[in-house]
């Protein structure tokens, strides 16, 4: 079943899990339960600004990924959970504020990409570069390194800021 949703405002209320394709364009995405993305799944995030967060913060929600999760555009995730085995494509730039936020792979796709957070959890079991074996800079807080693709990482505190790049 492939969807897409081109409204201004979204809200998930109750649990759901997409297959196929979906595709949401909406500018404010509000997350009470949660959003679950299958194995064969791939959910497209493909609005400018699009900020994705919570309704209620004493029962933020989360989103389960197995499948794919393309953030296409310059998106802000806040205050959500996020697990699963699946990867995350950041096309141009991806901002997570305030989670935890630990994730099988993601994929910096472009030169340009940008995966960066502030106040979280990060953790990692591959991040990839444009370009196969590609050098990638992480800076967490003051700390800089660079890494060759694919790079590993795992944080058991939160980390003020964080950033990673394509060299």
């Amino acid at each position: 079943v492939s969807t897409q949703s081109t409204w201004d405002f979204t809200v998930v209320r109750a649990p759901v899990t997409l297959q196929g394709k979906s595709v949401i364009t909406s500018q404010q995405i509000e997350i009470d339960s949660v959003l679950g993305i299958s194995s064969t799944g791939t959910l497209v995030a493909d609005r400018l600004g699009a900020n994705w967060g919570v309704q209620d913060p004493s029962k933020p929600g989360s989103v389960s990924n197995d499948g794919g999760f393309v953030l296409a555009s310059n998106v802000t995730l806040n205050g959500l959970g996020y697990s699963g085995n699946g990867e995350i494509w950041i096309l141009n730039q991806a901002d997570f504020q305030s989670m935890t936020l630990k994730v099988a792979t993601v994929r910096l796709t472009r030169d340009t990409s940008l995966f960066q957070g502030e106040n979280i959890i990060v953790g990692y079991k591959a991040l990839t570069a444009s370009k196969e074996g590609g050098i990638i800079n992480v800076r967490t807080d003051l700390n800089f390194e660079q890494c060759t693709s694919p790079c590993k990482f795992d944080s058991s505190v939160p980390i003020q800021i964080f950033q990673a790049a394509n060299a």
